[in-house]
């Protein structure tokens, strides 16, 4: 799988379009960029995969509306590694009913984003590794990152703060120390975790194939009964 970190291998940077085969730059903050794109609400849903496919590809592709965004849903589940086996639970379904892909299905609650904590996580890695994410820029490959990210040490600001918003408050702490540590889970709450981004990302591009394919039905029976 692409977006698994096999380290008896080169990483893979490769993708087949049709008959043609793209690089996808896979540098770290590149794929922040790409991110920070998903998750701006003041760009529309077709701005966002003409400009994510140009950001990944560094390419203009110019295909219909609806093979570009089979293009964006490839290149999100190699980015996303969305190939997890679908669970029982919570699953999504389609218009017609269906159960969508494992890719669609939502996981589970994660308690951090790439974006908003972007201050810990060049910290942390700063602190535990002595990497300098400035100077790491268009160097790093994103499959390290996240490697290095999932492995960070619990004296770093970062797993600190996840820490923090993971906490539950006991039932038997004293009002004080609820409000303390309401206070702290406060203080550090997100606007929105990774997997809201990946998920709503997603879903956009599920959402956007199966809106092209019923406009395309509706216009070829317009056509037929001309």
């Amino acid at each position: 799988m692409f977006g698994d970190l096999d380290i008896s291998r080169q990483l893979a940077n490769e993708v087949q379009i049709g008959d043609e085969q793209y690089t996808i730059d896979m540098a770290f903050d590149n794929i922040l960029r790409f991110i920070q794109l998903l998750g701006d609400k003041k760009v529309t849903e077709e701005d966002k995969i003409e400009t994510g496919i140009k950001i990944l590809l560094d390419e203009d592709l110019d295909y219909e509306p609806v093979v570009l965004y089979k293009i964006f849903k490839q290149l999100l589940e190699i980015i996303f590694d969305a190939d997890s086996e679908e669970t029982k639970e919570d699953i999504v379904y389609d218009l017609a009913g269906e159960p969508l892909p494992a890719e669609f299905q939502k996981k589970e609650k994660e308690y951090y984003s790439l974006t908003e904590d972007a201050q810990y996580i060049f910290s942390s890695f700063k602190h535990y590794y002595g990497i300098d994410l400035f100077e790491e820029q268009g160097e790093l490959d994103w499959r390290k990152f996240k490697a290095y990210l999932n492995d960070l040490g619990s004296d770093t600001k970062f797993s600190e703060v996840v820490k923090i918003r993971m906490m539950e408050i006991p039932a038997d702490a004293t009002e004080a120390e609820k409000n303390d540590i309401r206070k702290l889970k406060a203080a550090y709450a997100l606007e929105g975790s990774q997997n809201d981004i990946e998920n709503g990302a997603l879903d956009l591009a599920q959402k956007q194939i199966i809106a092209q394919k019923m406009y395309d039905e509706m216009m070829r029976k317009e056509e037929e009964n001309e």
